[in-house]
Parts: structure tokens; sequence; C-alpha cells
């Protein structure tokens, strides 16, 4: 099924134009304030859309969230209602559900709809063993995992922390989440959310897109006026950098996340914030280009991979990543817990232990930035020569790498027959190394270049950027205002436009991530490397 990809920012305005809408109350059933503001999703004519089915009395106020988020996910605007539980299904609604296309979802139990409503439809249920479990399912579903027989179990959240007094107070709206609540958050990505009885739809929506990101930490900002408990603020800075806030400021004011770079959900109405949740789904947050590949982690952090995939560097193993680096024939990646994962071609990682914060992988060699600061190296032209001390950034060309100590300064070793390896002074904060030349963005933004210039691949812009990345032969950035420039061979950026917040560059193809978190991809594309999915 296909997914929508829409940007939080014009999300909202799209949910109005839905298909098929149809103005009247009575499909619906009652104006009962559990399904008030949701006729778009209740009463369209399904026609062409798979159906989500959910039972409609007050007791599934969960599950109809849980529906309309996943009708979002699955680009569907055709949630039908089963009626009460031990009532009928409205005729109104059995003919929508007639008329939707085969195949679709059931979100709840069978007390809640039972098999009798759906006879004759190949659904997939998804029912937790309560709400928020059933609210995760929906999550693994729109990420697109399997949800079905022994796979539809969700993981359970850690125990650590997970007692009630760690959740605050032991509410209706929040009793049985605490394993969401209360973990201990090191190293999980949060979600923060307000925790008073006006929140219960957008409780509901944290723990949907704990699901869909595969987090546990979902953390409670307290009543709306009130402070954040210091539990839950001790488990958010205890949290991975960056995040989520699902709700709007009254809900959780900015202040309750200062210093983070969060996300924030916040729809014209709850209907409208749990669609929202969806639409994120789809997306990338890293990408990595090998030489005719290309790698990227999803918003859930697995990895999707394309293009050639003669050494199988193609085939991610399972699990979640934080970052990811691509060479000419494998493909490596940092697992959120800050372990390493290789594979394809020559991927042995030959004893490497401990945790890293960042990757880089040149033709047949990678490094990896290690917790304490401190660089390793596997593979072909991995020699260190002299460097030591501390780093934040790295990267690795054809046969040289480079790398921005922790004072701004860079360091370069190996193949230096077109002096890719020469590093001028100065501070920088990003870098990217081509087969044989080297860029880095310089603390005011601007971007500096040394090495092979055959083909002008050296030749910067001018302007300020803020991401980077180099091929074989040439050299793309993202400047400030988001756009992309590029120079140097296979640089032609044919129709692509908006804006772009991550970017990589192969041997003579290029892919960025867009601010919607959709992925443009452009140049040869031999191997099907720019066939993005």
């Amino acid at each position: 099924m296909l997914i929508r990809r829409v940007a939080a920012a014009t999300a909202a305005a799209a949910l109005a134009a839905v298909v098929g809408f149809v103005p009247s109350a009575s499909a619906a059933e009652s104006a009962d304030a559990y399904i008030t503001g949701g006729e778009t999703w209740f009463e369209s004519d399904c026609k062409g859309n798979a159906p989500v089915v959910v039972g409609s009395d007050a007791t599934a106020q969960s599950d109809l969230y849980s529906a309309v988020t996943l009708a979002a996910g699955i680009d569907s605007d055709c949630v039908v209602l089963a009626g009460a539980r031990d009532s009928d299904m409205a005729a109104e609604q059995r003919k929508r559900l007639d008329a939707s296309e085969t195949g679709g979802y059931v979100v709840g139990g069978v007390e809640a709809v039972p098999a009798a409503k759906i006879s004759g439809r190949n659904l997939v249920r998804l029912a937790g063993k309560d709400r928020w479990h059933t609210a995760l399912l929906v999550g693994a579903a729109i990420a697109g995992r399997d949800v079905t027989g022994a796979a539809a179990a969700p993981p359970a959240p850690d125990a650590a922390g997970s007692k009630a007094a760690a959740a605050g107070a032991a509410g209706a709206y929040i009793a049985g989440g605490e394993g969401w609540f209360g973990s201990d958050c090191d190293g999980d990505t949060p979600i923060v959310v307000g925790s008073d009885a006006d929140a219960q739809s957008d409780l509901y929506s944290a723990v949907t897109l704990a699901g869909l990101i595969r987090s546990d930490c979902v953390i409670l900002a307290g009543a709306r006026g009130g402070e954040m408990a210091a539990e839950q603020r001790k488990r958010l800075d205890a949290a991975a950098a960056g995040g989520y806030v699902v709700g709007g400021v009254d809900a959780v004011p900015a202040a309750k996340t200062a210093g983070r770079d969060v996300i924030r959900f916040d729809g014209k109405d709850r209907w409208a914030t749990a669609q929202l949740i969806a639409a994120h789904a789809s997306g990338y947050t890293a990408i990595a280009a090998g030489a005719n590949h290309t790698c990227a982690i999803r918003t859930d952090r697995g990895v999707t991979c394309w293009g050639d995939n003669q050494h199988q560097q193609n085939d991610a193993p399972d699990g979640t990543y934080a970052s990811i680096a691509a060479g000419d024939g494998h493909t490596c990646a940092i697992r959120t817990n800050g372990t390493i994962a290789c594979w394809g071609n020559g991927t042995t990682l030959r004893g490497l232990s401990g945790t890293y914060t960042a990757i880089a992988a040149g033709a047949n060699h990678t490094c990896a930035i290690a917790t304490n600061g401190t660089i390793s190296c596997w593979g072909n032209h991995t020699e260190l020569e002299d460097v030591s001390g501390t780093f934040t950034a790295i990267a690795a060309g054809a046969n040289h790498t480079c790398a921005i100590a922790t004072n701004g300064t860079i360091s370069c070793w190996g193949n230096n027959q077109h002096k890719q390896a020469n590093a001028p002074s100065g501070t920088f904060t990003a870098i990217a190394a081509g087969a044989n030349h080297t860029c880095a963005i310089a603390t005011n933004g601007t971007i500096s270049c040394w090495g092979n210039n055959q083909h002008k691949q050296a030749n910067a812009p001018s302007g300020t950027f803020t991401a980077i990345a180099a091929g074989a032969n040439h050299t793309c950035a993202i400047a400030t205002n988001g756009t992309i420039s590029c120079w140097g061979n296979h640089t032609e950026l044919e129709d692509v436009s908006g804006t772009f917040t991550a970017i990589a560059a192969g041997a003579n193809h290029t892919c960025a991530i867009k601010s919607d978190r959709g992925v443009t991809c452009w140049g040869d594309n031999a191997h099907g490397q720019t066939n993005a999915p």
C-alpha cells in the first residue's frame, strides 16, 4: 500500500481535500463527542480506498484515533464505523465497506469488532493486549513492519523505571501506559506529550509514534499550566538528542523542551494531529551513497537500500540505526545502541568493539569515531599515521580519510597523490571526501575544497552552507536556505527543486532528503541507484 508523503507543515491543509467527503451527519450515526470532527473519515464514499474498520462507541475512543492515524498511513480516507458493541453496523457504514477496495485493517479486538461484522473480507486485525499496545501496533503497521501472526506482538518497553510513580498520578487517561511513561529513556528518541485529561488523544498519538519509530520513551510534560515532574525531566535529559512533541504549545509549551531540536506535531484538531503522525511515517532521516548503491535510515530507524547489490551491500540487517555510510561494495551503520553493523564486500569488523557516534566509508575501508572521540579504522588504506586526539566528524574518500578535531581543525591521512590530504588551516563544522578531492564547510558557512580538480569538483561556489557531499568527481552542498548547489562532473540537477536537510554522493549519482523527509536522487542510474523507494 502507498504511504502518503506529506510535510507536517502542509498536512493539515491537505486534510480538507480528502476524496469523496460527504457533508451529511447521518452516516456517522450520532454527533457524539468521541467522533465529532472526524466526519471526513467516517463519511467518505470509500470508493478506491482500503478500509479501516473500528468500533464506534465511547469505549472505542482510543481505537478511533488509531484508526484515523492508520488511514493516513495507508493513504485512505475510509474509516468504517462498526457500531457499538453488541449492535449492528449501520446500513450507511455497511454500504461504505462494500464499496471499498479489497484488503484493509480492523483496529480493535473481536469484542469491539466481531468477525461477523466483517465477514467476507480479508482484513488484518490490529488488536494489542490493551489500548496502548493497539496504538503501538498501528505505528508498526504504518512503518511497514509485519504485524501478522507472531510478529504482531510489539517489543515490550524496557522495565527500568516503569513504576507508576514515574508516570505521575495513575489517572485513568494514562493507566496501563507505564511501560512508555516510566521507561528509563537512556539513548532512546523522546516523544513529549501533555498529560492531563484534555491530552487523551495526544497520548494515544504519542504511543502510536513510539511504535512507528521503535522507541519506548514517551515523556509526560505535565498538565497545562503545570510543571514537568522531576522524574519525567530526568527521563528527558537521559534521552537521545532531538525528538518529538505531540500537541500544541498550550499543551506542551516550548519552555518544557528548551535546548532540544524537536519536531512538533500540532494539527488543527485531534484528528489532524493523529494524521500528522502518519504523514511522518514514510520519511527518511539519514542517507548514504556508495559507488553504485544508496542506503537510507527510515523514520522508524530501520534501513532501506537500493541500487547495485553484487556484494549484498543492500542487504541491511534488521535493527534500529542512527547513522550510516556506504563504500564501493559495502555499507556500515551505527545502531541506536552505538555499536556498528556492516554488510557487503569485505565488511569483517576484526574484533572492533565499543560504541560510536560517527562513521564514514571509502572505496574499501571504513572509519568511525568512538564515543570517547578517538578514531578506529578497518579495511584497506586505514593507516592512522600520527593522527591522535579527539574528533567530531569524519569523511572517507577512495583511499584517504579526513576528520574534524574537537577544536574544529582538520586532519587527513592516506593517499595524497592529488593533495587530497593537504587540509587547509582554519576551523570547520562539516566535511566530505570524494575519490581524490575533499571539501569542508568552515565555521562561517563557506566551503573550502582541495585535491584533484580535473572536473572542477573543487571549485566551490560562494555562499553559506549547512551540509556537503562528495562523489567521484563532483560535489554537492545544501545552502543555508535549504536549496542544493552542485559542481564538477555529473552534477545536473535535472528538475530537482525544493528544500533539503541531508545529502549524499556516490560515484556518479547524488541523493538528498527533502524537508518532508522524502528522497530525491539524480545522476547515473545504471544500477538503479537513483530509484529511491
